[in-house]
């Protein structure tokens, strides 16, 4: 209860959602979010300065919950000596996430979508540049985004105290509220896109094909939570039945 919640908001994984109970449950909170206002310097300088001020305030008032769409490797260095930190994130099916984050960036609801929707015109030229398109939870979650497939169970393991998955919202939410100490289920349900299927049968299969050969470490990273997921649910309902 006492550990500093650091949510790695993944885009398209109903981060939003949850960030709104974190703000709502978990004050005080802290979004780290960049000026997307200032278009007169490089967007990264503004995600480094926004993480900057917020190593320097925490320093000051510790947040009880943080989140924002940066990297593992990027929050680590900069949260030594706010420990104890627990570490949390919602991943998706690869292929779905990758449409819809796709569908949401080239929206108006974006605040760069004129950027985004000059620059990739189509899914298709989105997808012809694998190095924004393909692996982003990888990115986000691992501490080397090239690790190989078969040691991303046990860094997960490691190093989150809870990952849930947007297929079973649900429970997820349940146990990232649990963490802090609300037995309760979210309600939130913030940016939910409508912008056409997402889901793989819904798809062109040779759509599906090509987005899961991009994405191997997505689809390790999505099949190990889910896969812990399903094993824990039967231990966590027998809990809460026999608590009332």
């Amino acid at each position: 209860p006492e550990a500093m919640l650091v949510f790695l908001h993944i885009p398209k994984t109903a981060g939003s959602s949850i960030t709104s109970d974190l703000d709502r449950l978990l004050a005080p909170y802290r979004n780290l979010e960049p000026d997307y206002a200032d278009s007169s310097r490089p967007f990264e300088e503004r995600e480094a300065e926004a993480l900057a001020r917020f190593a320097a305030e925490a320093r000051v008032q510790r947040p009880r919950s943080v989140s924002g769409h940066y990297e593992l490797r990027r929050l680590q260095p900069l949260l030594r000596g706010l420990e104890p930190v627990a570490f949390a994130s919602m991943v998706r099916d690869p292929v779905a996430r990758v449409v819809s984050d796709y569908r949401y960036m080239t929206s108006e609801r974006h605040p760069d979508w004129r950027e985004a929707r000059a620059r990739y015109p189509t899914l298709d030229a989105y997808l012809a540049e694998p190095e924004e398109s393909a692996e982003k939870m990888a990115r986000y979650l691992l501490a080397d985004p090239r690790m190989p497939p078969d040691e991303i169970p046990g860094f997960l393991d490691e190093t989150y105290h809870v990952l849930g998955t947007v297929e079973d919202y649900a429970f997820s939410s349940f146990l990232l509220l649990a963490l802090g100490g609300h037995r309760m289920v979210s309600t939130a349900r913030e940016r939910v896109s409508a912008d056409g299927p997402t889901r793989r049968e819904d798809l062109p299969e040779a759509l599906v094909e090509r987005i899961a050969a991009a994405n191997p470490r997505d689809a390790a990273i999505h099949a190990h939570v889910s896969a812990v997921l399903a094993r824990c649910r039967p231990a966590w309902l027998r809990l809460l039945a026999s608590v009332g």
